[in-house]
């Protein structure tokens, strides 16, 4: 009896079909399966980003913090210098008019007119120093050892010599100027390596005014 092709058809068809839609949704699972995976691959790498630039505005915020501050110390302790310095100037102005009253002092130190200009000058000079006395306390807190000792040396330094100033035995006019004169050098030398001028000029070289040729 021959076969009933009838019958035998959805038997070949359907394990077509059902290999077909397998196939189909195998395809789909794997290619949803893979996009799953990128989409999380990339929820991964904004994560990574976000907490890289996050990290990195934190240490810059610092680093501006810091350097902030430190500009702010450069600003300051150049404010005392330069503020001091005017001070020194008065107080060597007044100092060396107290001085050029010693030789007036011999012989006369008993006439009224001497000691008006005398207690005037020294008026001035009193005045200048307890200005340059009270900038000490601001260059002890923004200052080295080395500079504080310096500014220290020339506050002795104008005393001794304004307490000499007013006795007729006055030492020699020149030696007491070379003495404030060295003491301000010294003092000068330590501002100049406190402020890093120095190593700033040692490190600027010149160019050379050009190549040579060889032939």
């Amino acid at each position: 009896m021959p076969p009933d092709y009838a019958l035998l058809l959805p038997t070949l068809i359907l394990p077509l079909i059902g290999a077909g839609i397998g196939a189909f949704f195998g395809a789909y699972l794997k290619k949803k399966g893979e996009n799953l995976a990128t989409h999380e691959d990339i929820n991964k790498l904004v994560e990574q980003v976000t907490a890289v630039t996050k990290a990195t505005k934190e240490i810059e915020e610092r680093i501006s913090d810091r350097v902030w501050l430190k500009q702010r110390r450069w600003e300051l302790q150049h404010q005392v210098i330069f503020d001091i310095l005017e001070k020194i100037t008065e107080l060597e102005v007044a100092l060396f008019n107290l001085m050029g009253m010693a030789p007036s002092l011999k012989g006369n130190d008993t006439l009224p007119e001497v000691l008006r200009t005398r207690a005037q000058k020294h008026a001035e000079y009193a005045a200048a120093f307890r200005a340059f006395s009270n900038s000490l306390n601001a260059v002890c807190v923004v200052c080295g050892a080395e500079v504080q000792k310096r500014f220290g040396d020339l506050q002795l330094a104008a005393y001794q010599i304004s307490d000499l100033a007013m006795c007729p035995e006055f030492p020699s006019y020149f030696e007491m100027t070379e003495r404030w004169i060295a003491t301000v050098r010294e003092l000068r030398g330590a501002l100049r390596s406190e402020l890093g001028i120095d190593q700033a000029v040692t490190t600027i070289t010149p160019q050379s005014g050009g190549s040579s040729s060889t032939g």
